[in-house]
């Protein structure tokens, strides 16, 4: 929905909502790839209307998820990064948010990136995130990112080329 949000802010094209109801399907499909989800029965009906019947193989049921957040350690900063891309390469967008252990915010921001891969967009997004850090004198930061690809090159488990 951000994607689709800037899309239409950014390149000044409006997006319907079967082309919003496309792309939230899309990222349900990806994240159900990753393990069970559970969405509610409008939600299943919506995405199997729009052409997302795959989704429709688990049982679709009323239920709250609790999302929660571990705070880092006193003194320290955490830059949560994320960035997406629908198809590799395909429309992207990135974000990201700097807190402090209280989980006050410092800097957040997200935004459209046009057509990329989602390492290439994970890797931009933790530069602007870095950059921002050292311009704020924010030297103490921990940062948290859920692409295994960037980590394990941060990491130095994977040589690139």
């Amino acid at each position: 929905m951000y994607k689709t949000r800037n899309m239409g802010f950014y390149e000044e094209s409006a997006s319907t909502e079967a082309q919003v109801i496309f792309n939230v399907g899309w990222v349900l499909t990806d994240i159900s790839s990753a393990g069970p989800i559970t969405l509610s029965r409008s939600t299943v009906f919506c995405l199997h209307a729009s052409g997302f019947p795959s989704i429709m193989t688990r049982q679709p049921q009323e239920q709250i998820l609790v999302i929660s957040w571990t705070p880092c350690s006193t003194g320290f900063y955490e830059l949560n990064v994320n960035g997406l891309s629908a198809g590799n390469p395909g429309s992207s967008g990135r974000g990201s948010v700097i807190r402090d252990h209280h989980g006050c915010f410092f800097f957040r921001f997200c935004e459209y990136y046009g057509t990329a891969t989602s390492l290439v967009v994970e890797c931009c997004v933790l530069l602007v995130g870095i950059k921002w850090c050292i311009r704020e004198n924010f030297l103490q930061v921990v940062i948290d990112s859920n692409s295994k690809a960037l980590v394990d090159i941060i990491q130095d488990r994977v040589r690139v080329s």
